[in-house]
């Protein structure tokens, strides 16, 4: 929290010191998400007055792309200072903080839980935890997804190596995720490596879902469909 509250006023121009040798603008990257999740979502997500929790939104960097896409978006950070900037720059998403343990909403409140690249700065002992909680805040039927980056991928581990804000990252494999967010009421997870083209357009983002099993996109999406238990399956 106190690297991120540091840095949080030049945290666009870390992420592009760390990421200049690929030639991309920071934006390429919020964008090439956006597709990704475009894609990966069901159509039926996209609807005016879905809710999506933006878990560790940081700066808010994705937060304006997902309330273009239709969703009504809420950001929860420990950084205090970088809720400050995100508020700024999406005046019409919501911001509440965080204090990195339980999430400051009520049960079955989200549609969707989104976090992106959150997972690889938070101690191995607190993530589950974390999805536990994020479980919690999903409505039935509701999408847990996870982006992180691929420890597989070299040109990755190179820009993790060059960020400030990542000295102190443990990168998750993308089969750990999928183990990380198994739930007993979400036991399928699905999974798929991307940003394979350093290209915008979705027909680049469904060439990667094709090749998606394998291990060669710079980042990668893991997400699952929580399904409650009834009453009489709890009795079963």
């Amino acid at each position: 929290m106190a690297d991120f509250d540091k840095y949080a006023q030049k945290y666009t121009e870390i992420v592009e010191k760390s990421t200049a040798f690929s030639g991309l603008p920071v934006k390429f990257f919020a964008e090439v998400k956006r597709e990704i999740l475009e894609i990966i979502l069901p159509t039926k997500t996209y609807c005016k007055g879905v809710k999506i929790l933006s878990l560790g939104c940081g700066v808010g960097s994705l937060d304006s792309h997902l309330h273009e896409m239709g969703y009504e978006v809420h950001g929860i950070d420990t950084s205090v200072e970088s809720l400050r900037i995100a508020s700024k720059i999406n005046p019409l998403c919501h911001y509440i903080h965080f204090d990195g343990t339980r999430i400051p909403y009520p049960d079955g409140y989200f549609d969707i839980v989104l976090a992106v690249c959150v997972y690889h700065h938070v101690p191995e002992k607190l993530r589950k935890p974390l999805v536990i909680e994020s479980y919690r805040v999903l409505s039935d039927r509701g999408i847990n997804a996870v982006i992180e980056h691929n420890p597989f991928n070299i040109f990755t581990r190179y820009a993790v190596s060059r960020c400030e804000l990542d000295r102190h990252a443990d990168l998750i494999t993308l089969a750990k995720a999928v183990q990380l967010i198994k739930h007993d009421e979400a036991p399928e997870v699905k999974g798929v490596y991307f940003l394979v083209f350093p290209r915008i357009g979705r027909i680049f983002r469904r060439i990667e879902i094709l090749l998606g099993a394998l291990p060669i996109g710079a980042q990668y999406i893991v997400y699952s469909i929580r399904r409650k238990k009834t009453l009489e399956a709890y009795d079963q």
